[in-house]
């Protein structure tokens, strides 16, 4: 199955290749996001807007932190660049894990558990947005971390 994904991978890549195109595959989702000044302004400002809405009408939770600005999510994004976390395969993607770290910094809870480590993406963001809080992160299997925080507790069991 893979030689034939090869084979036809490099058969539509000879067919583009008239037109000045080709096909890459992406191992991060940062190797396709622009990442020039005006689009992640741009980006930032739609983002931190939409979660602010949703802040705004939610009722279940005292907020006790701010609503996200367009600057917060600027640097998340500038973080998560950075981060291992920005594969393309497996784990949350960047829209889920701003919306965690916009959470986080809106409700500044004292105690955060994620439940389902895996990667340990949710956990870094989390954290990102409530440096304070403490971080419980579990799951029945941590080999598949991509990296451990120093300021998180990871503990391999079930809870």
């Amino acid at each position: 199955m893979v030689q034939f994904k090869r084979a036809a991978f490099r058969s539509m890549n000879t067919i583009l290749k008239i037109a000045g195109l080709k096909i890459d595959i992406l191992t991060s989702d940062a190797d396709s996001i622009t990442t020039d000044a005006y689009s992640v302004e741009y980006m930032s400002r739609q983002m931190a807007s939409i979660l602010g809405d949703w802040l705004e009408k939610q009722t279940l939770f005292e907020v006790r932190g701010s609503a996200v600005s367009a600057e917060d999510v600027s640097e998340f994004f500038r973080l998560w660049l950075h981060s291992p976390y920005n594969s393309t395969s497996g784990g949350s993607r960047f829209n889920n894990l701003c919306a965690l770290f916009a959470l986080a910094k809106a409700y500044q809870p004292d105690t955060i558990i994620d439940s389902g480590t895996y990667q340990g993406a949710s956990a870094w963001a989390l954290k990102q947005g409530c440096k304070r809080a403490k971080m419980l992160s579990f799951d029945i299997d941590l080999s598949q971390m991509l990296a451990r925080e120093s300021e998180i507790e990871y503990h391999e069991m079930d809870w």
